[in-house]
């Protein structure tokens, strides 16, 4: 049995972490990882470097080593499918192991169909109203084998689109998973020290939006929303990179120049998922539109605060706030869960979680 897990960008290369390092437990499972696309982008994932500790097997993209590589969408999809067939007949693999709604992996997945190796796609079935990644979502489930799937109403939307239940299995999310595994955080001080910022214990706030690329506003009233809805909020904010849509540059853009207007105001461009969920672990809210606020939010007993329609369509935990972009309504929330000094959010209660 050899198997290939594709990683296009640092977030999923996290999630597959844990199924990765199962596969290479066992000598009769031969797995190998193809690490490529945005793993490699500056813009995308700063200077620093990928968590690889552990993982065996690993074949680097070739666009790491290209100076000035043009990360379009297109142009990453075609370089990904490039490479990836290539490892296909070079490797004899058979099963290979796809993640998410990125454009460049349902590309990849369209070009798979006919090369005769089993796709499983993880976390298939899900809906977010508010992005594109709803449609390459589902074009990567129509052409996947089987369906590793994160909820009971996941695995339900499958089958009424005629997928076959006998190929879904429900084993709730990776990230969830994960990170129940993890067995201490780093303190704030360490995070501190490393990213040279002065952030203390449950006194700040972890802001991750992205563009909302199916939207009635455009990301240029998002992103000044936003701004406007934390303006005169007493407390730290430490800002997230956003991810390769449509408005992420000028997003960026925004992040910086009110970053050098407010001491108070802290952005890093790639945390790394670690020092992403250390964040998490000593912070009191957690505001933006990530797929981490709908899903591991919760596991570190904080309210998420989520903003506009991009996660819209998700199963929701007792934590979730939901908001339109409305600045009052924004800012109202914010002050409602400052506070309240304490939460008792439960894991259990989360639609995402299963214990594997």
């Amino acid at each position: 049995m050899t198997v290939l897990f594709i990683s296009s960008c640092r977030s999923d290369l996290s999630i597959l972490q844990h199924p990765i390092k199962f596969f290479q437990k066992y000598s009769h499972l031969k797995s190998f990882i193809y690490i490529g696309g945005y793993n490699f982008d500056n813009k995308s994932s700063g200077n620093n470097k990928l968590n690889i500790k552990g993982l065996k097997n690993i074949i680097f993209s070739k666009n790491s080593e290209i100076k000035n590589f043009d990360y379009t969408d297109t142009n990453v999809a075609n370089f990904i499918t490039n490479e990836v067939k290539n490892i296909i007949k070079k490797k004899n693999i058979k099963y290979i192991f796809i993640l998410g709604d990125r454009f460049e992996i349902a590309s990849l997945a369209i070009n798979l169909v006919n090369n005769l190796v089993i796709l499983f796609h993880l976390h298939g079935g899900e809906i977010t109203k508010g992005s594109n990644d709803n449609i390459y979502r589902y074009v990567i489930s129509k052409c996947s084998d089987y369906h590793f799937v994160s909820t009971i109403k996941s695995k339900e939307r499958l089958i009424k689109q005629q997928f076959k239940s006998n190929s879904i299995y429900n084993i709730g999310s990776l990230a969830l998973d994960s990170l129940s595994k993890i067995k201490k955080f780093k303190d704030i001080k360490i995070i501190n020290k490393k990213f040279n910022i002065n952030l203390e214990f449950k006194n700040y706030i972890v802001v991750s939006l992205h563009p909302e690329t199916v939207s009635n506003i455009n990301y240029i009233q998002q992103i000044n929303i936003l701004f406007k809805s934390i303006q005169g909020i007493k407390s730290n904010f430490i800002f997230t990179s956003p991810s390769p849509d449509n408005g992420r540059e000028f997003f960026i853009k925004k992040i910086k120049f009110e970053c050098k207007k407010n001491p108070n105001y802290y952005y890093i461009e790639n945390l790394g998922y670690e020092f992403f969920y250390d964040l998490l672990m000593s912070t009191n809210l957690f505001i933006g539109n990530s797929s981490a606020g709908i899903i591991e939010s919760i596991y570190f007993n904080i309210p998420f605060i989520n903003i506009g329609s991009r996660q819209s369509g998700r199963e929701y935990s007792k934590n979730i706030i939901n908001v339109n972009w409305n600045i009052n309504s924004i800012k109202s929330y914010i002050h409602k869960c400052l506070l309240s000094n304490s939460h008792n959010f439960k894991l259990s209660d989360s639609f995402y979680y299963k214990k594997n």
